[in-house]
């Protein structure tokens, strides 16, 4: 797969963008224990596909900036107003997905860590952050490889990280503000100190029912992770859209924050299409919670559908 043409204009405002949002408070109050109250039970749901169990996890909202969409005021309004919405109403959510496949224990994504986000401390207060055999990266902007350290030291002390090659060469690399650079490089130290940085350069199975596949535009490198279940395929597409009420109505529309917008809205098209066309379900970062669910073919573009919330005895 051709890699996509950044160019510097671009790659350095997105990085700019990236690195001024490590510093960014993120959800309500700091959580630096383990504690669950009323409100962190509120940020989990779990579902079961046969033997895997796949829990979404949010990290914490905030308002929507609906000019984060690159489009005009005028059609962007259009389009949050046929989702029944307002530009006043949208939220921006950033998830995390835990799953359970047999010996496996695995984390995509880890928000921006504790003290910054609510994700990781409501997953340690269902499993211990030492039974986390694997964790898997879609690309490396701070909301997704935030949660990798807390005080300096892993926050997985026994797992595995994977990272797309490309991503991590670039965002550790000289063509990023050299805050950027360092603060990323921080993240994954602990794990490239213990041997349990791998990095991946092609598309491939990584093991059990995970694989790997390469979908630049948003960043790079940027990957999505499929799982493979006894009731079809879940795709973890990381940052495939941002703003769901207007990129799944009109996907060609693409966000501030896609280093080459062009190459992004190419993939959400072709991933939307082939979702739509299946059973699969999508999973992703900024999706709205449970960020997990099916996407089906709507007029001229698409819609997402969550998973249904089941609460039986």
């Amino acid at each position: 797969m051709s890699q996509p043409a950044f160019s510097r204009r671009v790659l350095l405002s997105a990085a700019a963008a990236a690195g001024a949002a490590i510093s960014l408070p993120f959800g309500a109050e700091s959580k630096e224990s383990t504690t669950m109250d009323k409100k962190d039970m509120e940020g989990i749901r779990h579902y079961e596909f046969g033997n895997v169990t796949v829990t979404s996890i949010s990290d914490g909202t905030r308002a929507q900036d609906p000019g984060l969409s690159l489009a005009s005021k005028e059609r962007i309004e259009e389009l949050v107003r046929q989702s029944c919405q307002t530009p006043d109403t949208l939220e921006h959510y950033v998830n995390v997905f835990h799953i359970k496949s047999g010996r496996r224990s695995v984390v995509i994504d880890t928000g921006y860590g504790i003290g910054k986000g609510l994700a990781l401390t409501r997953l340690f207060s269902e499993v211990k952050p030492t039974t986390i055999t694997d964790v898997l990266i879609t690309h490396c902007h701070p909301d997704h490889i935030s949660g990798l350290t807390h005080n300096g030291e892993a926050a997985f002390p026994k797992a595995k990280v994977w990272v797309p090659k490309t991503d991590y060469e670039f965002f550790t690399g000289e063509s990023v503000p050299e805050e950027t650079r360092k603060a990323t490089a921080e993240f994954f130290a602990p794990y490239e100190e213990a041997g349990h940085l791998k990095l991946i350069d092609k598309a491939e199975t990584l093991f059990g029912d995970f694989s790997a596949e390469f979908h630049p535009g948003h960043t790079p490198g940027h990957a999505f992770f499929v799982l493979d279940t006894e009731q079809g395929e879940i795709v973890f597409a990381g940052d495939v859209a941002h703003v769901a009420a207007v990129q799944f109505a009109d996907p060609t529309i693409s966000a501030r924050y896609d280093m080459d917008p062009k190459r992004a809205a190419a993939e959400r098209i072709d991933l939307f299409t082939e979702l739509a066309e299946s059973t699969h379900l999508l999973a992703g970062g900024h999706l709205p919670f449970p960020g997990i669910g099916r996407v089906r073919k709507f007029g001229s573009g698409f819609e997402f559908l969550t998973l249904p919330y089941r609460d039986r005895l």
